[in-house]
């Protein structure tokens, strides 16, 4: 279920903020005139700045700035409200609409941070396994070294032998690996 959270001090505004994630396709939508209404589960924040203040306090609550990722987060601002805070929402990863905004562009805006949100997420993913695999093979070739070094194999032999034990022992390289390096590098 995706769940947002709509945040403004004007009731007219929330109701429209509302309309616009239902409209782009949110099942859930918390109204707040607070932050009070953000939890884990919350994918969306929508969040209607009517004073300097707001985008202060945007800026510096927790959540917004150290929020779990892959929460999008859109601010609806009046450009003259921005002056000396745009650094610090583009740091924080927070999209800007300028206001007044038409609801169609508004819930086109809202697809599009989802979208962004969606390629990082699948990028961070995809970076994390791509580190957890090269974290794999410096662990297996510092057995393949050790092997080398002490038992006097070539580097396929050593290769081999690596996924012998693995196959043998129903583990994974990485794993017949760190056995090796515990017996050699102790």
């Amino acid at each position: 279920m995706k769940r947002a959270l709509a945040v403004s001090t004007d009731q007219a505004s929330l109701h429209g903020l509302r309309t616009a994630l239902i409209t782009a396709g949110f099942e859930s939508v918390t109204e707040s005139v607070t932050f009070d209404g953000f939890d884990m589960q919350t994918q969306f924040v929508l969040l209607d700045a009517v004073t300097e203040d707001m985008i202060r306090r945007c800026v510096q609550e927790d959540f917004l700035t150290s929020r779990p990722f892959g929460v999008g987060v859109l601010l609806l601002a009046q450009p003259r409200l921005l002056s000396g805070f745009e650094q610090q929402l583009v740091s924080s990863g927070i999209f800007v609409l300028y206001k007044p905004v038409e609801p169609a562009l508004l819930v086109q805006a809202v697809q599009f941070v989802c979208g962004a949100m969606d390629t990082v997420s699948g990028l961070y993913s995809q970076n994390r396994r791509l580190q957890e695999k090269m974290d794999s093979m410096k662990i297996i070739n510092r057995a393949k070294f050790c092997l080398m070094q002490y038992l006097n194999f070539t580097e396929p032999q050593a290769h081999r032998h690596i996924q012998k034990q693995a196959m043998n022992m129903r583990i994974s390289p990485r794993e017949a690996a760190e056995t090796i390096l515990k017996m050699y590098e102790t």
